[in-house]
């Protein structure tokens, strides 16, 4: 009964990549998927390149690994409060800039190049974060819509608060919210995409991945990776392939 009110989904997440089964001597405790590349991040801030038969070591960011973002020419990581580390997979130079003004940021987003935080119900943005922009902005605050605790970006920038509601901001202002009807867990985060209907709600510690219409906050499907174990990260790409890296640091993987 309630596997058919959360809509539940009958796929099973794949395993992509087995250290144990290739040459590696890996660790990751991070992942971050764009379409075109899987990165993990272990705990000494060493980003891999993940393909199927094996695991190449890209850079050492030298940042904490709190946040890992990719796209199609970077991979960046974030400390959580001032290093911003970026890696151009064009180049193959990697930078460590300094931010301005830090923060500790409970969720943080890369958008169009920019860095968005989330801190105190305050949304603050670095631009151009990804070339070099050091330079704090108050992007938005909003005080009177309970606790927020993730940010996502598809041009629009959604929060969602501990009360299982998603709020979505233009300019800084508030456009609307709709309520989930789930109560996030700690440490969940949100992910959408620009030309994606779907909001993605991320609870590793119970390892469930749910989908929702970005529009109406009606509930999908929900995705159960406990088939994988214990869940150290999830991640989304725009395709909407689940990614998730597990604490023995293999690589699953659900389409």
């Amino acid at each position: 009964t309630l596997g058919s009110i959360n809509h539940a989904s009958d796929k099973q997440p794949q395993l992509y990549f087995d250290p144990a089964t290739a040459d590696s001597t890996y660790k990751a405790s991070l992942i971050a998927t764009s379409n075109d590349l899987v990165a993990a991040m272990n705990e000494s801030g060493v980003v891999f390149s993940i393909v199927q038969n094996g695991a190449s070591e890209l850079v050492q960011l030298k940042t904490a690994p709190k946040f890992l973002f990719s796209s199609s020419k970077t991979v960046s990581s974030f400390n959580g409060s001032n290093e911003f580390g970026v890696y151009n997979l064009e180049t193959k130079k990697a930078d460590l800039f300094s931010l301005k003004e830090e923060v500790s940021a409970t969720d943080a987003v890369v958008y169009e190049g920019n860095l968005y935080l989330l801190a105190d119900n305050s949304i603050y943005k670095y631009a151009d974060a990804l070339t070099g922009g050091t330079k704090r902005t108050v992007w938005g605050s909003d005080n009177a819509n309970g606790t927020l605790a993730a940010i996502t970006a598809d041009g629009n920038i959604y929060a969602l608060n501990t009360d299982g509601k998603l709020i979505k901001y233009f300019k800084g202002k508030k456009e609307g919210e709709v309520a989930l009807q789930i109560t996030p867990p700690a440490g969940s985060r949100i992910f959408t995409f620009k030309d994606s209907a779907f909001m993605y709600l991320t609870d590793k510690t119970n390892g469930l991945v749910y989908v929702f219409d970005k529009a109406t906050g009606e509930l999908k499907t929900t995705y159960d990776l406990s088939p994988a174990g214990t869940i150290n990260d999830i991640s989304v790409s725009p395709d909407g392939s689940v990614w998730a890296v597990s604490a023995d640091s293999k690589v699953w993987v659900l389409r």
